[in-house]
């Protein structure tokens, strides 16, 4: 499995800031991974193949003050819910 995360009109962040992915399952966020968008302020991540972001029931983008944090420290920016195909 694979899936495309397209996103345009992203500001910069300062210093160490990162977007970052979570797959949010049973009420618990787990964290996939972190971007910054170019200098159009788009990104476009492919994922691969993860059982966390595969098996969970939506998503979350945070702005984090660092990147990998193991819990989201930084406010929700984005959240939603996908259909499998």
């Amino acid at each position: 499995n694979t899936a495309v995360l397209t996103l345009k009109n992203l500001d910069s962040l300062p210093g160490k800031k990162v977007y970052r992915l979570w797959a949010v399952s049973q009420g618990k966020k787990i964290g996939c991974s972190n971007f910054i968008p170019n200098a159009q302020g788009e990104v476009h991540l492919n994922l691969s193949s993860d059982d966390a972001l595969f098996n969970a029931s939506s998503i979350s983008i945070t702005i984090e003050p660092e990147p990998d944090t193991e819990q989201p420290l930084g406010r929700e920016f984005l959240s939603g819910y996908y259909t499998k195909i």
